[in-house]
């Protein structure tokens, strides 16, 4: 599965997290932005997520360096902060409590 919208790659690499996949990478379909400008969008945000210390990005090299090859977590509880996401086990939890 490869993704053009940032913020559904990283939830999907916290999807992957929750299902216990250890290591778990996400990769953009580099070749789907229709203009440079959707590209930079995208890669913006990536690097604002990796700043954040919430991902570690990969990047292409060759003719390709500048692109993105692959992102995965570097820090979970960051990531879930980044994209506003409250861990499944949290919501879990809640939902108990509220029995």
């Amino acid at each position: 599965m490869k993704f053009t919208d940032p913020i559904a790659l990283l939830s999907h690499l916290l999807d992957r997290h929750e299902d216990g996949r250890a290591g778990a990478r996400a990769y953009p379909d580099n070749g789907a932005f229709s203009n440079i400008v959707e590209a930079d969008r995208f890669r913006k945000k990536l690097e604002e997520a990796s700043l954040a210390g919430a991902v570690e990005l990969r990047m292409e090299t060759g003719r390709r360096a500048g692109e993105v090859k692959f992102v995965r977590i570097a820090d979970v509880a960051r990531l879930y902060c980044f994209v506003e996401r409250t861990p499944s086990s949290q919501r879990s939890a809640s939902a108990l409590e509220d029995l």
